[in-house]
């Protein structure tokens, strides 16, 4: 309490106060003028009430002693309202609570942006997505390769993933099927690895990967992946051959009309109805611009479907921006959700940004996995031992009748009076 009498003594903005008390000017303190009526001095202690103003010097300490045990904003004024008061308080809390570094680690992370709809590729076979499914049961993989126009899909048993066993059976699935324009994938090392962009910078293929730790990124690849595992998992309950349920599986999809596009992949893909089991008397017609207006149609309504189950946001995010990243590798239950040390925006491609480190390291990164990053406020070292609440404050009587609140006169009720209370 020394030092909150002392620095209240020294303090030039109070002087003001206490002159304006004087003189009921109050020109020079707005923020202190709409409680003129609530403030005294009392023993060199401006008080609003029964509250301790705090003096400028002892605010931001004051602060850090009520966000020990790093509560929140809300805890934290509820805590300091029931002891001291000054004009910003609450601004002075909430930039505390944003500003630290641990809370911010430990933080939610931030609502996904909108989603973005991809186009639709301009012809079959132009742009391809890939990816693995396994390991299977029998150590085997699965490579799942989709057109992104037809929605057809290749799909090929492989004993291993290495990047020399991916450029082989990707060789077998284009000499059938041609060279694509560009293949997505994931950034797993089979596909980001050397051998893989030599390969197809060779062929003429722009290798794409997409937004590490975002499989939704690759969505329709993962959703074949959902339906394969489906099938395989009947077939292994039924003990039935896994490469023939494949096959059988992929044979079904492919002469089925796909739920976006109204029209089966194979038809897409090869320009021919594929004869079914079930016998038709027509073949299909011009079908380009029918199924571009539905595959725009249903992917808008699930862009509007998701954004809003996911309450989704768009990001503030900025190059130049410093950011926390997402911890994407936990150790264990009490890992903070994100890395303590900031990295800064250096590029942003729609929801995916390129962030660099301190040491010079670069990561890519979905925007929901960054985080604004707050630096703390630069704290001198201060002579608070004790909490300013910490010592209860003895006001002289009687207060200046000016700034004296009315009471009521309190007496015991009738039925009390023949009772010694204490």
């Amino acid at each position: 309490m020394t030092e909150v009498i002392r620095s209240s003594q020294n303090d030039p903005e109070f002087e003001k106060v206490k002159k304006a008390l004087n003189d009921d000017q109050w020109s020079d303190l707005k923020a202190y003028a709409p409680f003129k009526s609530e403030l005294c001095f009392s023993k060199d202690l401006l008080l609003r009430r029964d509250k301790i103003v705090v003096p400028g010097d002892l605010r931001e300490a004051v602060v850090r002693l009520s966000h020990s045990g790093h509560p929140g904003k809300e805890k934290m004024k509820r805590r300091l309202r029931t002891a001291v008061w000054w004009p910003g308080l609450d601004a002075d809390v909430e930039e505390a609570c944003r500003s630290c570094v641990e809370c911010q680690m430990v933080g939610p992370v931030n609502k996904p942006e909108p989603l973005r709809i991809r186009e639709l590729p301009s012809a079959p076979w132009v742009h391809v997505s890939a990816d693995f499914l396994g390991p299977l049961p029998n150590g085997k993989y699965i490579f799942v390769l989709v057109d992104l126009y037809s929605r057809f899909v290749v799909a090929e048993f492989m004993n291993r993933t290495l990047s020399a066993d991916v450029i082989r059976v990707l060789r077998q699935i284009f000499t059938k099927m041609g060279l694509p324009f560009v293949l997505t994938t994931d950034n797993a090392k089979n596909f980001s690895s050397q051998e893989l962009k030599d390969y197809c910078v060779d062929y003429g293929i722009k290798l794409t990967h997409t937004t590490p730790y975002w499989p939704c990124a690759n969505g329709e690849v993962e959703r074949q992946n959902r339906s394969l595992l489906k099938v395989l998992k009947i077939s292994q309950q039924r003990g039935t051959n896994l490469e023939e349920a494949l096959q059988e599986y992929l044979y079904m999809y492919s002469v089925t009309p796909h739920s976006v596009t109204g029209i089966p992949p194979a038809t897409l893909m090869f320009g021919r109805r594929f004869r079914d089991l079930f016998p038709h008397v027509q073949d299909e017609a011009t079908f380009d611009d029918e199924m571009r207006d539905r595959d725009a149609t249903v992917k808008y309504r699930a862009k509007e479907y998701r954004d809003k189950k996911v309450g989704a946001k768009e990001t503030t995010i900025n190059v130049g921006d410093e950011v926390l990243m997402k911890n994407m590798q936990p150790a264990n239950k009490l890992t903070p959700t994100f890395l303590p040390v900031p990295a800064t925006v250096v590029e942003k491609m729609g929801s995916m940004a390129t962030v660099e480190t301190q040491s010079g390291q670069r990561f890519k990164r979905n925007t929901s996995h960054l985080k604004a990053y707050h630096p703390p406020t630069a704290a001198e070292p201060l002579d608070v031992s004790r909490s300013v609440s910490g010592e209860p404050v003895e006001v002289a009587e009687p207060l200046d009748e000016h700034h004296r609140r009315p009471r009521r006169s309190v007496s015991l009720p009738k039925r009390f009076e023949d009772y010694c209370l204490n």
